[in-house]
């Protein structure tokens, strides 16, 4: 299988450097939830993973996770680790970029309660792995379509909002 072109802290820290730029309050919850749409709405689109790390329940990005867990507070404003996303990529890669820029767009004011409500609806991805104080893993081969069958809905919601269709 062919490894994913980009790396889960650049897809944060792509989050990370939207909010800045646009003084939107970014939590952790926040941030997680949105590497998480970010990975299914390209899943949706390309039929491939858009980082190579395994989503656990909660929509977790463990090595993400780690790294949040070492700053103070709930919100995230400093960089994870030192990788970006090229801007060449980002202008090239049309997908890439729907796959960022929509998420962001849709969720970056919801407040944490909202995304996770959004993201653990009973016919959600996390439900159909959900067991109590374990850490079982959403993004299993088995459990993809219905990733990227959730996907299309937050793409049909922001090709309404957007007036597409």
């Amino acid at each position: 299988m062919e490894r994913a072109k980009y790396t889960p802290q650049q897809i944060a820290n792509y989050f990370i450097k939207k909010a800045k730029e646009q003084n939107v309050e970014l939590t952790k919850i926040k941030l997680m939830k949105l590497i998480y749409i970010a990975y299914a709405w390209y899943l949706a689109h390309k039929n491939e993973d858009l980082f190579d790390e395994q989503i656990e329940y909660g929509e977790v990005v463990p090595s993400i996770y780690n790294e949040l867990r070492k700053t103070l507070g709930n919100r995230v404003s400093s960089y994870i680790q030192d990788q970006f996303i090229n801007n060449s990529d980002i202008q090239e890669d049309k997908v890439l970029r729907i796959c960022l820029d929509g998420p962001w767009q849709l969720y970056k004011n919801m407040d944490d309660f909202q995304l996770v409500v959004t993201l653990h609806e009973e016919d959600s991805p996390w439900f159909k792995v959900y067991k109590p104080n374990q850490n079982n893993i959403v993004n299993t081969e088995e459990n993809k379509p219905l990733i990227k069958q959730r996907a299309y809905k937050g793409i049909e919601k922001l090709y309404n909002l957007l007036g597409l269709r």
